[in-house]
């Protein structure tokens, strides 16, 4: 070798000393908020409401292609993730994301044969020879590959803050290889700095880092911490770190995996080495020890080693982590425009409940339908997905739905006597108890009868003492019936009717004669009855039976007069009285049956009586329809016991007085017949009778029409029987005789589409 060759490849290694030293002092780290801030992330890792447990965020090696088949992570970090994919198949689920950046080959360091030319031509000048080529390199050499270093380092910051931001729960595992690793490197010392100043980000996404692998790592420390594997001594050092002043050791050592094989330039780099063997003409040797397999069959087994150990890692945190949701029920069959409601639960990795997040889940339905809350609707018939969404982690039920028969009213037998003004409560055993009101000729009927949905007939069931008229009947906890007030002739007797027995019996009398009142079944299984009207003038009074002494007494009265209101027992056991009061208009009372006490409560829009009111699935009470002095109404608002308020919500089709009403099995609300509003307004007196139907739906607080009467008739009571079906009796048409007495008509049953 002569002596120009040896001073060639003394001052060449000079040479690249010097523009390893500059390059770096001349790309010095940045901040964490800056550099995120000042690239744009590469495309997202997963769609959004789909996430991952976990999310590979890899920077693949100098020269290295951004191949599909590698997930664009090169053949190295590929293998080692697809061997952690393995392991954690059927438990984790975990996604690649690579860094799209240049990743710029080593390549761009060597001389081509013009530029060793003008360099020999500079080595006579001496120093200042060497500095003007020093200058010149930088810019057309080194500033590249430093370039892409730091482009590199913007994106996977701007990656991993973008994927914390769309997936909250996920876990990250960060990869370099070679460049890419010095990229990875320079991301945990930037997080770190920001998070030693306190910035609470940057600590967040510490804390979510598994494990960072960093594989041929330019800036390998000697001695590191990390966790060191592969042929090279832990003395081994990178060549950014010989070449660079101040270098540092990664900041998380315990979760580091330092990958470096005995001999690699880049991680284990010595000055020897470089004026011993490089050669600027043939390139420059980077990695003498492959990091991937023999064959693109096999991979290396440092690599996948190390992808199994971080898979055991994972494993091991995990349990807890929100890994998916379960949505139930997992399958349903609905009608078309029938609702469906769901519960979602948060589920980790391992499959096990971790709560109720219903309430902070979104949920939307394909391909068709909509959601409101966790309550779904398909629009057309076929299957359907459900998927509920919460924090981008995601689960799906399976909604199917059948095309639906419209609704409509179907004949329900022929009554021993047809009546009007009729009570009629459903008893345990799923016949239903018609009593009281009045026969043709307006004549009062003392006969009572059941029908039986099972065959479908009507049978006696015994007579009163005393028939009744505008009373009250309730089912009692021991399955007996209460029937109180009303009559011709005793306002004020109450009787009791034995199901299994088939027989009536007095049971004391109310304190008054009372007609138009209501009465309320109390948790502790006593009887509420308020107001209505004694001697034709509307009361403010109330009484309680008490069912174990088969007795009457007076309770606290209500702040003003009252008939034609509506009563509901609430979820807390008090009552709600609305409406029906002529001096205060609009107003609501609450009784509190522990006190024996009223209070008052929310206003309505206005005055209201003769309305329907209605308790919904969400405890809230919904009030409809009614009269005013200038006529039915056709408007409807519900009252919230939590805040003790009233609000509206959508109007019925049309006004609508004394109409009958019954909750459905869907949660949804029917009301049928009553009066309607005449040309002229008013009172009901000479107002149209109705045979218009409408539902409520409670998810959208709207009214839609529903399969009209057969007649138009008011209607005494509609009772929901077991099987969904509504059963309307005490219906009752307008005499073709000008004033004559109504005529009573056969029942019928509500079918909803189904």
């Amino acid at each position: 070798m002569n002596i120009r060759a040896q001073s060639w490849r003394r001052i060449a290694a000079v040479l690249v000393a010097i523009m390893f030293s500059m390059g770096f002092v001349l790309a010095p780290q940045s901040a964490f908020a800056a550099i995120g801030s000042a690239a744009k992330p590469s495309p997202a890792v997963v769609p959004r409401g789909d996430c991952p447990a976990v999310i590979f965020i890899g920077a693949r090696g100098s020269g290295e292609k951004d191949l599909a088949a590698e997930s664009g992570l090169g053949p190295e970090l590929n293998d080692l993730y697809q061997q952690m994919a393995k392991d954690l198949s059927g438990k984790l689920k975990v996604s690649p994301h690579s860094v799209v950046y240049a990743a710029a080959s080593v390549d761009v360091l060597t001389l081509s044969k013009n530029e060793q030319n003008v360099l020999a031509a500079l080595l006579p000048f001496g120093g200042a020879g060497v500095t003007a080529f020093t200058v010149y390199y930088v810019k057309y050499h080194l500033d590249l590959y430093l370039a892409s270093i730091n482009e590199g380092l913007k994106v996977a910051t701007a990656d991993l803050s973008a994927d914390a931001a769309v997936c909250p729960d996920a876990r990250f595992v960060l990869g370099g290889y070679s460049q890419g690793a010095l990229v990875m490197h320079e991301l945990l010392l930037n997080l770190s700095d920001n998070a030693n100043k306190g910035d609470a980000a940057s600590q967040a996404l510490l804390r979510r880092i598994t494990a960072t692998v960093l594989i041929a790592d330019p800036a390998k420390k000697s001695n590191t911490a990390a966790m060191h594997f592969g042929t090279a001594p832990l003395s081994a050092q990178g060549i950014k770190s010989f070449l660079t002043a101040g270098d540092r050791d990664v900041p998380t050592p315990s979760s580091t995996y330092d990958l470096c094989n005995l001999g690699d330039f880049v991680c284990d780099f010595s000055l020897a080495t470089l004026v011993d063997k490089a050669s600027f003409k043939a390139g420059i040797n980077v990695h003498i020890n492959s990091y991937e397999g023999k064959n693109k069959n096999t991979a290396n087994a440092l690599v996948t080693n190390t992808g199994s150990k971080i898979a055991g890692t994972l494993l091991s945190q995990l349990p807890g982590v929100v890994d998916h949701l379960s949505i139930a029920p997992a399958t349903a069959t609905v009608t078309v425009g029938t609702s469906q409601a769901y519960t979602a639960t948060a589920v980790d990795p391992f499959n096990k409940p971790l709560g109720d997040v219903t309430a902070e889940t979104t949920f939307g339905i394909s391909p068709d339908g909509s959601c409101q809350g966790a309550v779904c609707t398909p629009a057309l018939p076929g299957p359907h997905t459900v998927k509920g969404v919460r924090n981008l982690v995601s689960g799906t039920a399976t909604l199917s739905a059948l095309p639906a028969s419209g609704a409509k009213w179907t004949a329900a037998g022929n009554m021993v006597s047809t009546r009007s003004g009729n009570t009629a409560t459903l008893l345990d055993d799923g016949r239903v108890l018609v009593a009281g009101g009045t026969g043709a000729g307006n004549v009062f009927l003392q006969q009572e009868e059941i029908f039986d949905p099972k065959t479908g007939l009507w049978s006696s069931a015994g007579s009163m003492a005393q028939s009744h008229h505008g009373h009250t009947a309730t089912k009692l906890q021991s399955g007996k019936v209460l029937v109180a007030g009303g009559g011709d002739l005793d306002g004020a007797a109450a009787e009791l009717f034995d199901p299994v027995a088939g027989t009536w019996s007095a049971t004391g009398s109310l304190s008054a004669p009372r007609r138009g009142h209501t009465a309320t079944l109390l948790n502790d299984g006593r009887v509420l009855v308020v107001g209505g009207q004694i001697s034709g003038i509307p009361t403010a009074t109330a009484e309680i039976y008490d069912p174990a002494l088969g007795t009457w007494s007076a309770t606290g009265s209500m702040s003003t007069a009252r008939d034609s209101h509506s009563a509901s027992l609430l979820a807390d056991g008090s009552v709600l009285v609305a409406g029906g009061s002529i001096s205060k208009p609009g107003t609501s009372e609450i009784f509190d049956p522990k006190t024996g006490t009223w209070s008052q409560t929310g206003t309505m829009t206005g005055e209201r009586r003769g309305q329907n009111a209605a308790i919904l699935p969400n405890g809230r009470v919904l009030v409809f329809g009614g009269i005013n002095l200038l006529g039915p109404l056709s408007t409807a608002e519900i009252y919230n016991p939590d805040t003790r308020t009233w609000a509206t919500t959508g109007s019925m089709q049309a006004p609508r007085a004394d109409g009958a009403s019954s909750n459905l099995p869907n949660g949804q609300v029917l009301v049928a017949g009553g009066f309607g509003s005449a040309a002229s307004g008013g009172l009901t007196a000479g107002n149209p009778r109705l045979s218009t139907a409408e539902i409520y739906d409670v998810t959208t607080g709207s009214w839609t029409t529903t399969a009209p009467l057969p007649v138009a008739s008011l209607i005494g009571r509609l009772t929901l029987l077991p099987d969904g079906t509504a059963l309307a009796s005490g219906l009752s048409e307008a005499s073709s005789i000008a004033g004559g007495p109504d005529v009573p008509l056969e029942p019928l049953l509500y079918v909803p589409a189904q």
